[in-house]
C-alpha cells in the first residue's frame, strides 16, 4: 500500500443524517456520515453508516477522560482499486479487491486529559465550526 509515499488515511466529515434529532445519554444512535475519504492520495465522497453514542459526564467516564463524550463507530468496505491501490498478486494465495474499515473513536468537548489540545487547554471544541468564539480548528478543511 507504500505505507511510506501515503501514511494516513483521512476521512473528512461534511454531513450526518439521522432520524432522532437529539441524541439521549448512553442510548446508541443510528446515522449515516457523508464526508471525503483520503487513502493512497485518491479522495472519494462516501456516505457510510455510524453508531453515535453519547455519555453525559459522570463518575464513570471522568476517570477515562473529562467532559461530556462522543462515541462514533462504523464499519464500511471499500474497493483498493476506487483508490488506485493494486491488490499483490501471491502465487498461493488470491487477496480480496474490497477490505473492510473499521472505526472506533471517543471525543470529548473538554479536550484531553494531559491537556494537549492543539488550541489550549480546554480552550475550544477543536472539531467545531469556526467562529469568533471558537478560534481554533484543527480538523476544519485544509486550504
Amino acid at each position: 500500500m507504500n505505507t511510506g509515499k501515503y501514511p494516513n488515511a483521512e476521512f473528512m466529515f461534511s454531513k450526518l443524517k439521522s432520524k432522532s434529532k437529539r441524541l439521549d445519554n448512553t442510548k446508541p444512535t443510528k446515522a449515516s456520515a457523508t464526508g471525503k475519504l483520503t487513502l493512497h492520495g485518491v479522495t472519494k465522497e462516501i456516505t457510510v453508516p455510524v453508531t453515535l453514542t453519547y455519555f453525559k459526564e459522570d463518575k464513570n467516564t471522568v476517570s477515562k477522560q473529562k467532559g461530556n463524550l462522543l462515541r462514533v463507530k462504523s464499519s464500511f468496505e471499500i474497493k483498493l482499486s476506487d483508490y488506485k491501490i493494486k491488490v499483490p498478486q501471491m502465487l498461493f494465495y488470491k487477496l480480496n479487491e474490497t477490505i473492510a474499515i473499521n472505526i472506533d473513536i471517543v471525543a470529548s468537548d473538554m479536550g484531553s486529559i494531559d491537556g494537549d489540545n492543539p488550541c489550549g487547554p480546554m480552550a475550544c471544541n477543536p472539531c467545531g465550526p469556526k467562529k469568533s468564539k471558537n478560534p481554533c480548528n484543527p480538523c476544519g478543511p485544509r486550504k
